[in-house]
């Protein structure tokens, strides 16, 4: 098969390159979009369950304990802390716990976005010399296939490359936001925390 239709040899590792961006927004996607969705109530509700008993089990749906809203109130209220400033630390320790899973994927999100336009201006390079090997005064007067099969190799290559990178910097940067948002929003929760761990130790005393 002729590559130089579709951008050269270059253009292997780019069609790699874009699959793997692919899947990585498509599971970063729904990642988010399984975190997003009914946030709000599952918080109200977590806050309402915990320290209510010495177990502090929570009562929620099979798919809630998976959700990271769910982990960050299990693991800073099970098993209950004996004090506020052993609650704090927990919050500060499960949230640096809990930041490899928001932000999975960035660095190979963050390396397509490098390396795609230089896989593309590779394909320009190769794709200029195989045009300049074509030009000839023979190849001028008599045929220039060569030489525009290499210009077409050039293009395709270098808007490939492009393209992928400026796809997967969209997604790259939408990411950030998302976890950015999470981060601030667990740091709103841990405050609540402690709010009604001292509320009910109050009510204990």
């Amino acid at each position: 098969m002729d590559l130089s239709q579709f951008g050269g040899i270059s253009v292997i590792p780019l069609a790699i390159a874009s699959i793997a961006s692919l899947s990585i927004t498509l599971e970063r996607g729904y990642f988010w979009y399984k975190t997003k969705k009914g946030q709000r109530s599952l918080e109200r509700r977590l806050l309402e369950q915990c320290f209510v008993d010495e177990q502090n089990r929570f009562q929620l749906k099979a798919h809630e304990w998976d959700n990271v809203m769910t982990k960050f109130f299990e693991k800073t209220t099970i098993p209950r802390p004996n004090n506020l400033e052993q609650l704090r630390d927990s919050c500060e320790l499960n949230l640096v716990i809990i930041e490899p899973e928001l932000s999975r994927y960035d660095n190979a999100l963050g390396t397509i976005i490098s390396i795609a336009p230089l896989i593309g201006l590779l394909g320009t390079v190769l794709g200029l010399i195989r045009s300049m090997s074509g030009l000839t005064l023979q190849a001028l007067s008599e045929n220039n296939t060569n030489v525009m099969a290499g210009i077409s190799e050039a293009l395709i290559s270098t808007a490939a490359g492009l393209t992928i990178a400026i796809t997967t910097l969209v997604a790259h940067n939408l990411f950030k936001s998302f976890r950015s948002a999470q981060v601030h929003t667990l740091q709103t929760v841990a405050l609540k925390i402690e709010s009604k761990f001292r509320i009910e130790k109050i009510k204990n005393q």
